[in-house]
């Protein structure tokens, strides 16, 4: 039985959007995301989806618009950018053109939607590795650089995508945080940097994310170097944030396998199994 919008902690509206053809209907369809429960509503204008879910013990509500519905309509899109906390940007890795387009997407969302929406880009079809033609790695490191997460998914065998949908909700509600404790663009930053991942050769301004038994910290060559007040007024959002993880758990870390294998990764973090 589904639960009543009074049991729910949480309640977000995502948009799924991107070319034609790139997976946004298996993308937001997807069964088992997360143990959810599902269902379906479909309006002559467009498909939303509802999913209940429990992540870290919250109770979790997802509305999930599918814009496939509705890309033949002009401008009907775009009016749903002002209503959502979170938009998927999905393209297809075996096209570069629906990759190209992103910039496209993204300046979209950027004017017609909420400045405080989470973006999300998605690189889906990645089971057809022999027909990429999208460099990850380098697609990566541009929108880690743009304060972008980037996943590599298929819709297809659903590999990663409940990982991408945990990034998405974890982002949600950090970047909630951070507009609470009135330092949105840093903490915002910093969650990227360290929950995803770096790959090799990233700018070398990038800070390298460290974990000790006190939560997460900016790490430095030198761990006498003085921090900033500003260093350590991020800081403790940033601790505040590794509480999260705690209860998260990752699952006892099988999410952060696919983290770990990606191309040339390197993750400096400790982990504790929970």
């Amino acid at each position: 039985m589904a639960m009543s919008n009074s049991q729910h902690d949480h309640s977000y509206n995502l948009l799924v959007v991107g070319d034609k053809g790139v997976g946004k209907t298996l993308f937001s369809t997807v069964d088992g995301i997360l143990n959810s429960e599902e269902w379906k509503i479909d309006y002559v204008g467009y498909k939303e989806r509802k999913k209940e879910i429990n992540l870290n013990g919250e109770r979790i509500k997802l509305t999930i618009y599918d814009s496939s519905s509705i890309e033949n309509l002009h401008g009907t899109t775009r009016s749903f950018y002002r209503g959502v906390q979170g938009i998927f940007i999905i393209f297809d890795a075996t096209n570069k053109e629906s990759f190209q387009n992103l910039n496209k997407w993204s300046r979209d969302i950027s004017y017609y939607g909420d400045k405080h929406v989470t973006k999300l880009v998605i690189a889906n079809k990645c089971d057809l590795a022999e027909q990429k033609v999208v460099n990850f790695n380098k697609a990566t490191e541009y929108f880690i650089r743009s304060n972008i997460s980037m996943f590599e998914v298929s819709a297809q065998d659903s590999t990663n995508v409940e990982l991408a949908y945990k990034h998405m909700i974890l982002k949600l509600q950090s970047n909630l945080t951070s507009r609470i404790n009135h330092q949105p663009d840093q903490y915002s930053k910093q969650i990227d940097l360290e929950f995803v991942y770096h790959i090799s050769n990233i700018d070398p301004n990038v800070a390298e994310q460290n974990v000790d038994n006190q939560g997460l910290h900016v790490g430095t060559e030198n761990e006498n170097e003085q921090i900033s007040i500003e260093k350590k007024a991020m800081q403790s959002n940033v601790i505040n944030l590794s509480k999260t993880f705690e209860s998260f758990c990752i699952e006892k870390v099988n999410e952060l396998k696919y983290l770990l294998k990606l191309y040339n990764v390197t993750f400096n973090l400790t982990i504790t199994m929970c």
